[in-house]
């Protein structure tokens, strides 16, 4: 039997200069270019050949004996990775990978992410489509694969009548600019725990309390910790 991972990626851009090197863009010099710089350096903060991980928050086996809620966080993304990984590595049994556009977003990161720092993933999943035994994307689930009809993780919560997300992802460039990096790692688990509420009610399954997480919580400093 697959152990579901639920998981979520926080990312940020990377300095515009190497921004600029690695995509071999010109600096704009009008005003029109200007806005359409600026544009695709925000759209670069979604893409895993110019974003990068500064969290990995996860649930692993939410409804097993000893359920593991997890963050990975810090300006050390290979020490993010790993850690992920490693946890991950340990686990015999197969996997089933859940996230909110997880197709979309979050593994494409992920696995980008990897090969960059040259870190192996043996359990990266298949990312056959139209399928939800290696990956349950809530998102894709709920809208049968139809790209027209995309939902927020936030409406979703709401129309299940689960708890929502406890702020947006837009503010966590501003919290980690400010220093705020183990309230990232805390928001970034928050929205795990409501894609894993998503999830289960789709399944029709039983859905635990926050708390319940919140007890078994471990916040990892990559900056501080060690990798094991």
């Amino acid at each position: 039997m697959a152990i579901p991972i639920v998981f979520d990626l926080e990312t940020l851009a990377m300095p515009r200069d190497l921004w600029f090197d690695l995509s071999g863009r010109e600096p704009a010099t009008s005003e029109a270019e200007q806005a359409d710089e600026e544009k695709a350096y925000r759209q670069s903060w979604f893409d895993g050949s110019y974003c990068r991980i500064v969290c990995i928050g996860a649930l692993i086996d939410p409804h097993g004996a000893n359920p593991v809620a997890a963050a990975w966080y810090g300006n050390n993304e290979r020490g993010i990775l790993e850690g992920f990984w490693n946890t991950l590595n340990a686990i015999r049994s197969p996997l089933q990978y859940q996230a909110h556009n997880g197709f979309g977003f979050d593994l494409p990161v992920l696995q980008k992410r990897s090969i960059i720092h040259a870190i192996p993933a043996p359990r990266y999943p298949s990312m056959a489509r139209y399928r939800q035994d290696a990956v349950y994307d809530t998102m894709e689930v709920w809208t049968n694969w139809q790209s027209t009809q995309r939902i927020k993780l936030n409406t979703l919560a709401r129309i299940l009548n689960v708890p929502t997300k406890s702020g947006k992802g837009s503010e966590v460039a501003d919290m980690w600019q400010a220093g705020a990096r183990q309230a990232v790692a805390e928001y970034c688990l928050r929205d795990v725990y409501v894609t894993y509420a998503c999830a289960q009610r789709m399944q029709l399954g039983e859905v635990r309390p926050l708390e319940y997480f919140l007890e078994h919580q471990a916040l990892h400093d990559c900056d501080k910790e060690p990798v094991l």
